[in-house]
């Protein structure tokens, strides 16, 4: 800093400071009588120019540096705390599930296997079949795995999450190329997949998959399997390929249960946006919030029109026991959005997330649905989100395009 500022910030006592330097300074102030001369003078000045802020000019020119060099940091989470995470490049990941204790994982249509370890996403297994796509996930627990595929089924085990080593398990017991297309279970001796002909069953810690006697009540394909965390309840969202007219079949009881179809759902008509969709169609993925109320997502394409849903079911208090399939689907779309949606999650009536197409994560409040604020830039983001799991409100993942987003405590 110059001497002129310091004197020019100074100015209102200047003369006081003035005195002050030259008691300090002046021989006379210690019993001398003679007075400094010209390059004392000189030398105090520059003293005290340096002084003044405790650097020279090239110091100077070193801080200006220096600051320039602590740029701040690039944003990573968006003003509603969806963090945006790093994902190995050319990867379009399909599912994701969390096992609460800080590790994820997620699969892709590129066939890999992703585990992020709370630091970053790293590619722990690639399929080398022809088709490598793989499309579900759900464990057991953090070290027993189920990866849906096409034409197999994955398993994986270890000691830990970092440990964890897969097995492919050929589907033999369907139609050649079936894709497991999603896979759910209540316990490591409990897991069900849907392979689009068939339901399967893994019983007895996984000795061995059997079709399921479900199968042969679905008039067309299975869709998706699912259930309530912590319970034995289990759904599987089927579509009839004659009638195009989605059926649930659901199973409350404990292990073995049999499968019992919901009425309801299949026969509700609705208009989206206008467009008249006759029926629910594909069901893509469904939720289960408590043992009163399901969601649904799907897709319904009725000649030129095609239409997206998000359908709230509610147990009907009148027509006795829910596992008697006595739902209520008042024809009302939940949610009416314009985009495919592709999953549903929450935590809670009035904690519920849904995802699509173009980056659309909406959020239920109990009231209203609002797009989430997800973006770290200038411009919105817009890539498919494909899915979404969750441990609670401190712990949600959101996958897609090329993109994870994790949702941490508030």
């Amino acid at each position: 800093m110059r001497l002129e500022r310091f004197a020019s910030f100074f100015i209102p006592t200047l003369a006081a400071t003035a005195v002050l330097f030259a008691c300090g300074d002046d021989p006379a102030a210690t019993g001398s009588s003679t007075p400094p001369d010209a390059s004392d003078t000189d030398a105090r000045a520059d003293a005290e120019e340096v002084d003044v802020d405790g650097a020279t000019e090239d110091e100077d020119a070193g801080d200006a540096d220096a600051d320039a060099d602590v740029a701040t940091p690039p944003k990573t989470c968006s003003d509603e705390g969806w963090c945006h995470t790093a994902v190995p490049a050319g990867q379009v990941l399909r599912d994701v599930w969390s096992d609460g204790a800080g590790t994820a994982w997620a699969v892709s249509d590129q066939g890999a296997i992703l585990r992020y370890d709370g630091m970053a996403w790293t590619v722990v297994h690639t399929r080398t079949a022809t088709d490598a796509r793989l499309f579900s996930i759900w464990g057991s627990s953090a070290t027993d795995m189920w990866v849906g595929a096409y034409g197999a089924i994955l398993h994986g085990t270890g000691t830990t999450p970092a440990t964890i080593t897969w097995t492919e398990i050929t589907l033999d017991q369907v139609a050649p190329g079936a894709g497991a297309v999603s896979v759910y279970g209540t316990s490591k001796s409990d897991v069900f997949a849907a392979v689009r002909t068939a339901v399967l069953h893994l019983a007895d810690d996984g000795a061995s998959w059997e079709v399921d006697p479900v199968t042969s009540e679905i008039a067309g394909t299975a869709v998706a399997v699912w259930g309530r965390a912590g319970t034995s309840d289990v759904w599987i969202s089927t579509m009839n390929t004659a009638t195009k007219k989605s059926v649930l079949f659901h199973r409350s009881g404990g292990a073995g249960s049999p499968f019992s179809a919901v009425p309801g759902v299949s026969e509700v008509p609705f208009n989206v946006s206008g467009r008249a969709c006759a029926t629910p169609g594909e069901p893509r993925r469904g939720w289960m919030l408590d043992d009163r109320t399901i969601w649904l997502v799907g897709t319904r394409v009725n000649f030129t029109n095609t239409c997206y849903y998000a359908f709230r079911g509610v147990e009907n208090p009148e027509a006795g026991a829910m596992d008697a399939g006595a739902f209520v689907f008042s024809g009302t779309v939940f949610y009416d959005p314009y985009v495919a949606q592709n999953d549903i999650w929450g935590t809670s009536p009035n904690d519920v997330w849904l995802v699509g197409e173009f980056g659309a994560l909406n959020h239920w409040d109990g009231t209203r649905w609002q797009l989430a604020a997800i973006s770290i830039g200038t411009q919105p983001v817009k890539k498919n989100l494909t899915a979404i799991h969750g441990r609670g409100p401190g712990d949600i993942w959101v996958v897609g395009d090329g993109i994870a987003l994790h949702k941490g405590a508030p």
